[in-house]
């Protein structure tokens, strides 16, 4: 079957709307830094972001790419994980554990680096994660997808969304390309004179919000989802 893609352009009114990345905050001490780790990426999507825990339970989350917020956030876990991440950092296993670069290395997963100020233990895993260290970040992860700051499951998932934009004349097809606070934005295709094919690669649950906000972009003029009539 083929395929038509079509385009429906409405008159909009252009407002301005850019967000920029925050950097990270540079406020910790190393007395008081109880755990950090960073998952680095995959062959596909898996995501990326660094992560800070204090031993008071505050953390600080950095977003990186295809995760639900592309930025610096603050965050706080409960006195109840913190005990779970006691219990666990007090475990024989993990003060048995020496964090060394395993011979299963698993292809296409994403790397973690790992580092516990208080207890000295600092590597990167590129194989299999300790069973430890898994429980450890995932106490962690749990209270970061509460707060949708990391994909989940069904309305928080990662998605990829084709999309038409029609760009102002004369202006660049690429310059909507980037990295934004929670979506990503990739130029596919032209499909004629200032009309291009994009994919944006965001949670489920931020489609429409991120259709919006590029419909406020000071060079767009219009902008859809990307639709397939076959005929019957």
């Amino acid at each position: 079957m083929q395929a038509y893609t079509i385009l429906t352009i409405t008159l909009l009114s252009i407002l301005t709307a850019c967000t920029s990345q925050r950097s990270m905050q540079n406020t910790s001490t190393k007395d008081t830094v109880l755990l950090t780790y960073h998952r680095n990426g995959c062959y596909g999507f898996c995501p990326v972001y660094q992560v800070e825990i204090k031993k008071n339970g505050q953390g600080q989350f950095i977003g990186q790419r295809y995760v639900s917020i592309m930025d610096s956030m603050d965050f706080e876990l409960s006195p109840p994980s913190l005990a779970e991440i006691e219990t666990i950092r007090q475990s024989q296993e993990y003060i048995d554990l020496s964090i060394t670069e395993s011979d299963q290395i698993i292809v296409d997963a994403a790397s973690l680096y790992f580092k516990d100020h208080v207890m000295n233990k600092e590597g990167l895993i590129k194989g299999i994660i300790p069973p430890s260290i898994k429980a450890l970040t995932a106490i962690v992860d749990r209270r970061l997808k509460e707060l949708e700051y990391i994909p989940g499951n069904g309305e928080t998932a990662i998605v990829q969304e084709e999309i038409i934009v029609q760009i102002k004349p004369n202006q660049d097809l690429h310059t909507i390309n980037g990295e934004y606070k929670t979506f990503s934005l990739f130029y596919l295709k032209s499909l004629g004179q200032d009309i291009a094919l994009y994919k944006m690669i965001l949670p489920k649950n931020k489609v429409e919000a991120a259709l919006e906000q590029i419909k406020q972009m000071p060079n767009v003029v219009e902008v859809q989802k990307n639709h397939t009539l076959s005929p019957r």
